[in-house]
């Protein structure tokens, strides 16, 4: 049991179940399980496990996959000599097509995330609660259904069959649209007083969502250093040449206008370092899973979650604002980039769901514009005992909105 306690149950299965055939066949048979021998040992792990009781990490596979294409990408072009063939061409072409199928959908996820993050009211609107689908009807709606970038018009596509061309210039329009923040009125989003929560006048603790759209509640001084974030990435996309390199290797286009090596190398130079940027920075809705909690003498928690590189981001309580969701166990979350409110122990936690018809049918129901104290409440305003709880509501009366 101690070994089971300190290794954690994937190493038990591994060196208690799996070296033996006998214990193995045994577990599965009173598990019901059945295992054929194409089965890989990590999926059988996970099924069992799975069967055992256990919650276990789901990560997403894109970025991973993109971190491999550029790789793969990088070392085709590195074999290819100064004079290729056409056989050598069509290698490049084969790698380079799946390479690019995987850029358009890093690019979107970053414009769709951050659009999403600084232009939604995460208190009363998503509860924080991120869904991709919902992202992706956000960005229209923000930035507009059409853009300009130079001589052409780009228009966003919902569904994500949008072009490299126009995740390009729709990010380069969220860049614009959040340099202009600065100097937009706020006053024209500020949220209703009927809408705040009845601690938001508390001397104690901070509610910082006083506006309907995230940007108007970030500090000046963050604000600051997330627009440089967001330029230098910008910058990068502009210096990789994406459209020109794809266009390039297009088998539609002529030979003589295949890129160049060192073109085709500068380019996967700075893709893998938007990549990198955008991974460490959190600009991009990766998958976080709590993986151990831990708690002192004086209330003080640091709650450890990994990310599928099981690179891990601590996060601390108590924290002094109110209206922020804790976390558990079990399920799947993406983290805000910066500490966008300024306060000790505030950084935004999201909780990840799919847009479906039932969610979509009961939300925001039932809702009340003021959200009352709860007799016999422990001490903490926001009611923060349960992630991605929402405010305490009554139930609906029979004759609203007759």
């Amino acid at each position: 049991m101690n070994f089971i306690r300190v290794n954690g149950p994937e190493v038990a299965v591994d060196d208690l179940v799996m070296p033996s055939k006998a214990i193995t066949a045994s577990v599965c048979d009173y598990l019901y399980l059945r295992i054929v021998p194409t089965d890989d040992h990590i999926e059988v792990r996970r099924r069992l496990l799975w069967k055992l009781g256990f919650t276990l990490a789901r990560y997403e596979e894109e970025y991973q996959l993109l971190r491999n294409r550029i790789a793969e990408f990088r070392e085709v072009v590195l074999q290819t000599p100064p004079q290729p063939s056409e056989n050598e061409h069509a290698r490049v072409r084969s790698v380079g097509v799946n390479l690019f199928i995987s850029v358009e959908q890093f690019l979107e996820d970053l414009l769709c995330f951050n659009v999403w993050l600084l232009s939604s009211d995460h208190f009363t609107g998503t509860n924080f609660v991120f869904t991709r689908q919902d992202a992706a009807l956000l960005v229209p709606r923000v930035l507009g259904p059409e853009v300009q970038s130079g001589d052409q018009t780009f228009t966003w596509s919902s569904d994500g069959a949008n072009s490299l061309g126009a995740l390009i210039a729709y990010l380069n329009a969220f860049r614009r649209w959040l340099k202009s923040r600065s100097k937009s009125d706020a006053s024209a989003i500020r949220r209703d007083q009927k809408d705040y929560p009845h601690y938001a006048t508390d001397t104690v603790w901070t509610f910082p969502f006083r506006h309907l759209e995230l940007w108007a509640d970030v500090s000046p001084e963050v604000m600051v250093e997330y627009v440089s974030l967001i330029d230098k990435l910008c910058t990068q996309v502009a210096q990789a040449e994406l459209p020109g390199i794809r266009n390039g290797i297009d088998h539609k286009r002529e030979e003589d206008n295949f890129p160049e090596s060192d073109r085709m190398l500068a380019c996967a130079s700075r893709l893998l370092e938007v990549l990198d940027i955008a991974d460490s920075r959190l600009l991009i809705p990766k998958l976080f899973w709590a993986v151990k909690a831990e708690r002192d003498a004086h209330g003080n928690t640091c709650e450890r979650l990994a990310d599928y590189r099981n690179v891990t981001f601590s996060l601390w309580d108590p924290s002094a604002v109110v209206g922020i969701p804790t976390m558990y166990f079990g399920a799947p979350y993406v983290i805000a980039p910066l500490d966008f409110l300024n306060q000790p122990n505030s950084t935004l936690v999201f909780r990840v769901s799919p847009r479906t018809e039932y969610r979509e049918y009961w939300k925001n129901y039932p809702r009340r514009r003021y959200i009352p104290a709860i007799e016999g409440a422990r001490d903490d305003p926001g009611g923060r005992d349960v992630v991605g709880s929402e405010p305490a509501t009554e139930p609906a009366s029979p004759l609203d909105g007759v």
